[in-house]
């Protein structure tokens, strides 16, 4: 485990695949402004990266991590939309990006996530409705969409999560 949270030091993964059993990153906190090179962690189950300058959309790079089974990136002020690449993520039990500035509309891949426990993206612009495959969720004990910024926000009718029995 690399644990750099709160310090202010300067990251760049490009080297990263020196260290082929990482596992686990903690560097909320660190300034860190770039994501560049982390597919090169091949290894990494847990990247914490709360509360940092990462101010550009989701790298289709985080997608290239298959064993990640927790993604911490609230706090930034990322944007754009979650990619349906999501779905390459099939290990994913956690996925965190409360207050960032994410917008458009939920992609139906997450449905495809079955490992998936908790998902909190409060606090962004998402709009549209929450797709009704996230009742294929088996494992889902917390969605967390509340407080959607912005006039557009989520509507519509929500899933009923018959076969998440957990939410309920």
């Amino acid at each position: 485990m690399l644990d750099l949270k709160g310090n202010s030091v300067y990251l760049d993964f490009q080297e990263i695949s020196f260290s082929p059993a990482l596992q686990s990153m903690r560097v909320s906190g660190t300034g860190l402004s770039s994501l560049a090179g982390i597919s090169r962690a091949t290894s990494l189950r847990r990247l914490h990266a709360t509360d940092n300058l990462l101010n550009t959309t989701i790298p289709d790079e985080i997608f290239d991590l298959p064993e990640l089974r927790s993604l911490y990136l609230s706090f930034n002020s990322m944007k754009g939309s979650i990619s349906p690449k999501i779905s390459k993520l099939s290990n994913l039990e956690e996925f965190y990006m409360y207050g960032n500035l994410l917008e458009k509309g939920l992609p139906t891949e997450m449905g495809q996530l079955k490992e998936l426990r908790e998902l909190v993206l409060a606090r962004n612009y998402l709009t549209g409705t929450i797709p009704t495959e996230f009742n294929s969720l088996p494992k889902l004990e917390q969605l967390s969409l509340y407080d959607q910024q912005g006039t557009d926000r989520l509507k519509g009718k929500i899933p009923n999560f018959v076969n998440s029995p957990s939410v309920w």
